[in-house]
């Protein structure tokens, strides 16, 4: 589980624990639509919401160590191509530090 804080048309960058670098494409989020103005998000066909601060359930499908100059750190691609991933909601979840 991973909380969104950077939305692009591309895709998501998600955070989870001391993982900051995990980076969820367009492409493995079947059935979303990116829709832009001042707080973009994406939309699926049964209206659920990818925004800011969301939490997603999703699945860790490539990974790579990145070992260059002192910051290192994992580098994650996540996919939520299944049916038990995705936006999921949680009682008291305004400001959950995952």
């Amino acid at each position: 589980i991973g909380t969104v804080y950077y939305i692009h048309e591309r895709g998501v960058f998600l955070k989870c624990g001391p993982m900051n670098f995990i980076y969820l494409s367009r492409l493995k989020m079947p059935n979303y639509n990116f829709i832009d103005g001042v707080n973009p998000f994406f939309l699926s066909n049964d209206l659920s919401r990818i925004e800011k601060d969301c939490v997603i359930c999703f699945m860790v499908f490539a990974f790579r160590w990145n070992n260059r100059d002192r910051a290192r750190h994992f580098h994650i691609l996540a996919t939520i191509d299944d049916a038990s991933l995705g936006p999921v909601q949680l009682a008291g979840s305004e400001g959950l530090d995952l």
